[in-house]
C-alpha cells in the first residue's frame, strides 16, 4: 500500500505542478500558439493521474498500447515508447513506495537471461547507438513483463479489465477497414494485405497493424476475458460477454488461419486444464461441437467454391511460398557452428530495409525474398537471429510461464484458477500463432504476452507479497 506520507503530501505536490503547469501553458501560448500547450495540458494531466494512484500509470500504458498505433510518433518517439515509459513509472513507484518481496524462479532468470544476451549480442558485433536504440525498442516490451510481477491478485483483474475493454474497442477498426476495403491506418498503396486488384481478399489490420497481429491479440485478450467473465453478474457479465462476441467476429474478418488455429488450441487448453481430474468432461455448451463439425463438412463443398473462401481462407500456394522462406532461413541458420549457437545477430533481417543498423551479413544478402517477405514463423526468425541460444531463452520464458500457471492451478482458490487457466491458454494460442507469424516482432502483440507471462508467473507463485 502507498505509504501516509505520500498521501498527505499529494495536495501540496498537485497545487505545485498545478503553478508550474500554469506559467508553463502562458508562456507556451505566447511564443508557440494553442497547440503546442494543448499538447503540454494533457502531459500535466497524464501526469496528475498517474501521481494520484501509481497503478495508473500501468493501466493507461496497456490502454495505449491496445488503442492508438504503436507507431505514431514523430522524431523518433513513438507511441510504443510512451507505454513502455508509463509502465517503467509503475514500476520505479512500486518499488520505491511499496517495496514488494518478490520470489523469483526460473521463468524471471530466463527473461533476466534473455535481456542479457541481447546486451552481449549488441556488444560483441560492434553495436552503435543506433543499433542499441534498435535492440531496445525490440525487447522494450519485456518492461510489461516485469510491470506485471509487481501485481497482487486483486490489481491483477484490476489491469486485465481494462486491456479487455481497450481491445474491443480497438477491434472496431477492423470492422471499419472491412467496410471500406482498404487500410486507414497504414499507407494504402504499401498495405500488404490488400485486394491486390481483386486477386485476394482484403484483410483488415485496424490499429493493430497487420491481421496476424490482430488476431494474435484478439485470441489472447478473448481467452483472458472468457476466464473472467463468471465472476460478475448481472449487466456487466452480458457487456463482457458483449466484448467476447465483438472480438471474436473482429477476429473471423482477419481471414487469418493460424490466428483462428491458435485461439481454438487456447480454448481447448482452458478447459482441459481447468476439467482435468484424472478424468476430463467437456462443458456442456460444447458437445455442440460434433454436431457443428458434421454442419461444416456438408457446407464445405458448398462454401469452397465462394470467391471470398478461397482467397481469403484457402489461399492457394501460400504455404509452399512460406516453406521456401524457411528453406532459406535454415540454409543460413547452419551454415557455420557459430550461426547455429547464437545466430546472425539481432536485427539482421531488418539491416537490408534500415541500412543504418550495419547492412546485410554475408548469406543474407543472397536471399532479398527472405529480406523482404521475412521467415514468417518466429522460431525460425529466433534462430535465424539469435541461434539455439535465443531460442532456448524464448521456449523458457514462455513454456515455463505456461507450465507455473498449470502446476498451481488446482491448489487455488476457484476464481483464480480460472484465471490462470485463462492465461495458460492465451500462451498456448501465441505459441501457435507463432508458428506461422513472427509475433515477437509486433510491438503490441510481444507487449501483451508480456504482460500476460508475467501475471501467469505472479498468480503461480506462492510465497510472495505483490501490491494490491
Amino acid at each position: 500500500m502507498v505509504g501516509r506520507g505520500y498521501r498527505t503530501a499529494l495536495p501540496l505536490m498537485a497545487g505545485l505542478i498545478g503553478a508550474l503547469v500554469a506559467v508553463a501553458l502562458g508562456a507556451a501560448i505566447a511564443t508557440e500558439g494553442p497547440l503546442l500547450p494543448a499538447a503540454g495540458l494533457l502531459a500535466a494531466a497524464g501526469a496528475m493521474f498517474v501521481a494520484a494512484r501509481p497503478l495508473n500509470g500501468l493501466l493507461a500504458a496497456v490502454v495505449i498500447s491496445a488503442v492508438v498505433p504503436y507507431w505514431y510518433g514523430r522524431s523518433g518517439l513513438t507511441v510504443a515508447h510512451l507505454a513502455s515509459g508509463l509502465a517503467l513509472v509503475w514500476i520505479g513507484t512500486a518499488m520505491v513506495l511499496n517495496r514488494p518481496r518478490l520470489r523469483l524462479n526460473g521463468v524471471d532468470y530466463a527473461v533476466g537471461a534473455f535481456l542479457l544476451a541481447v546486451a552481449i549480442d549488441w556488444s560483441v558485433r560492434g553495436g552503435n547507438l543506433i543499433t542499441a536504440r534498435a535492440s531496445a525498442d525490440i525487447v522494450s516490451p519485456l518492461i510489461f513483463y516485469f510491470a506485471a510481477r509487481l501485481l497482487g491478485e486483486e490489481s491483477s483483474r484490476t489491469v486485465l479489465w481494462p486491456l479487455i475493454g481497450a481491445v474491443t474497442i480497438a477491434s472496431f477498426s477492423l470492422f471499419y477497414e472491412f467496410a471500406h476495403g482498404s487500410s486507414a491506418f497504414r499507407d494504402p498503396n504499401s498495405y500488404y494485405w490488400s485486394s491486390r486488384g481483386g486477386t485476394a481478399v482484403f484483410r483488415p489490420g485496424g490499429v493493430f497493424g497487420s491481421p496476424p497481429a490482430a488476431v494474435t491479440i484478439l485470441s489472447m485478450v478473448v481467452l483472458v476475458a472468457v476466464s473472467l467473465a463468471p465472476e460478475i453478474t448481472g449487466l456487466r457479465r452480458v457487456l463482457v460477454r458483449t466484448c467476447i462476441v465483438v472480438m471474436i467476429a473482429a477476429g473471423v474478418l482477419t481471414f487469418t488461419r493460424a490466428g483462428w488455429i491458435g485461439f481454438g488450441a487456447g480454448l481447448l487448453t482452458y478447459y482441459i486444464v481447468l476439467r482435468w481430474r484424472g478424468k476430463f468432461r467437456l462443458p456442456r455448451w460444447l458437445r455442440i461441437l460434433p454436431v457443428a463439425g458434421v454442419a461444416v463438412v456438408l457446407a464445405l463443398p458448398t462454401l469452397s467454391q465462394t470467391s471470398w473462401f478461397q482467397l481469403g481462407v484457402e489461399r492457394g500456394g501460400t504455404l509452399s511460398v512460406r516453406e521456401s522462406y524457411w528453406t532459406l532461413a535454415a540454409k543460413l541458420i547452419t551454415d557455420t557452428p557459430e550461426h547455429l549457437l547464437v545466430g546472425r545477430g539481432l536485427n539482421s533481417l531488418d539491416a537490408g530495409a534500415r541500412p543504418q543498423l550495419g547492412g546485410l551479413g554475408v548469406g543474407l544478402a543472397e536471399t532479398p525474398d527472405l529480406i523482404t517477405n521475412g521467415a514468417h514463423n518466429q522460431y525460425i526468425r529466433t534462430l535465424l537471429e539469435q541461434g539455439l541460444v535465443g531460442l532456448a531463452l524464448i521456449f523458457l520464458w514462455l513454456g515455463g510461464a505456461l507450465v507455473v500457471a498449470v502446476r498451481r492451478l488446482h491448489s487455488v482458490p476457484y476464481p483464480q484458477r480460472r484465471l490462470l487457466a485463462g492465461l495458460a491458454g492465451a500462451i498456448v494460442s501465441f505459441l501457435v500463432v507463432s508458428f506461422a507469424d513472427t509475433s515477437l516482432n509486433d510491438t503490441v502483440s510481444f507487449s501483451i504476452i508480456s504482460l500476460l507471462t508475467g501475471l501467469a508467473v505472479t498468480l503461480g507463485t506462492t510465497g510472495r507479497a505483490g501490491v494490491t
